[in-house]
Formats: C-alpha cells, structure tokens, sequence
C-alpha cells in the first residue's frame, strides 16, 4: 500500500510539471494528462482491491482464533510489572510528559528505570489530568518503585505512584482517599449510587472517576 501512494505521490507530480512546462501542443498535453489520469485510475483500484483482501484476511483469522463473545473466557492481564503515575501535566508533545515520568521514577528508584511503554488512561478532557500507566521491563523495579514512593513528598507537584490494578479497584480506592480527606476535614459526605458528595457537591464517581464543576 505505501508502494502504492507512492506512485500516486509521483503521477500527480507529473501532471504538476505538465501542466507547468505547457507549450502551444496544447493536444499532446491533453493526451498526456488523458494517460496519466488513466494510471492514477488504475492504481487507485488496484489500491483498493488491496485493502479490501486485507480486510477480509483479517476478518478471517478473527473468525478462526475469536469465539462467540457468549463463549469468551475472563481474560486476565497480566499487571506484574505495571504501575500507574498520576498527577503528570498533560502536553500535546508526548515526549514532554513522558520525560517528566521517568523523571519522577529516577527520583524514586535512584537510577533510571528501563520502561518499556507508557501512555495516558482515558479520553482528554479539559482541566483533568490523566494518569500514566507505565508498563515496566522488570519485576524487581517495580517493587523497588512501590516500595520508594513516600518519597515523593518531596518532589515538586502532586505526583503519586500506585500498582497497575483494574480500574474499578483503583477507582473504588480513590474514592475511599477522597471520603477519608474530605471527613477529617469537616466537610459534609454522602454517596448516592455510585457517586461521592462533599458537602452536597458531586466530586468522584465510580463508573466516571473524578467530576469537573461545572462552576470551575
């Protein structure tokens, strides 16, 4: 397929000098544009029918390895070497918060850590920040990580380490922090279904994580 566009990327190329270097033949460059115009066509189809066998090879090799959904076992993923960083700025040049990340690993582990991926957790939403899972390449790095993370009292923002659990156990203990904080300082706590109040405002739930005010 990049073949492909980039045959395309040269005809049209073609026809831009044509018509650029234009003499008084103006039949010779007509034929000209007429041929060339009959390749973009062809390779166009031919562009197609590729993506289209793709498609349906792929669509094939999920009918064979994929069973009915009715019949799909508990996928369990594997976590053992995975933590979660919250509190890291969002930016659009990915590369910013992500040597802000291994900043605040090296701050806690004393040495720079091998990660082997990291990407944000959710849908961008504007005034939140979305935590960071980091997907480590060795075991005994992150125990030395989970085991550290006090110190990051010290470091500058608010940033916090936890172990890559499913999202409904770190959303149900982000609530339970929250609850905590907001009773030992005076306020007014209630739940209604899956949603957490302080002091008769919406702050946290379940199903969304943290809500935005829309007074904010």
């Amino acid at each position: 397929m990049e073949c492909t566009l980039d045959e395309l990327s040269v005809s049209v190329n073609q026809i831009k000098a044509s018509v650029q270097s234009v003499s008084s033949d103006h039949s010779a460059l007509i034929n000209d544009i007429s041929l060339l115009s009959q390749s973009l066509d062809q390779k166009l189809a031919s562009f197609n029918a590729t993506i289209d066998a793709r498609i349906q090879e792929l669509n094939g090799i999920c009918a064979q390895s994929c069973p009915p959904s009715d019949s799909v076992p508990h996928v369990r993923v594997d976590r053992s070497m995975n933590i979660v960083v919250f509190g890291i700025d969002e930016d659009k040049d990915a590369s910013v918060w992500r040597r802000k990340v291994d900043s605040a690993l090296l701050h806690v582990h004393g040495q720079s850590v091998d990660v082997a991926d990291m990407f944000r957790l959710g849908r961008y939403v504007p005034g939140k920040t979305r935590p960071v899972l980091v997907k480590l390449r060795s075991s005994w790095d992150k125990r030395i990580i989970i085991s550290r993370r006090s110190s990051l009292k010290g470091y500058p923002g608010s940033v916090y380490i936890a172990a890559d659990e499913p999202l409904e156990v770190r959303r149900q203990k982000a609530l339970d922090r929250i609850k905590s904080r907001a009773e030992r300082a005076g306020n007014t706590v209630s739940i209604a279904g899956d949603v957490l109040f302080v002091n008769n405002e919406p702050v946290f739930s379940l199903s969304r994580g943290n809500i935005v005010s829309n007074n904010e």
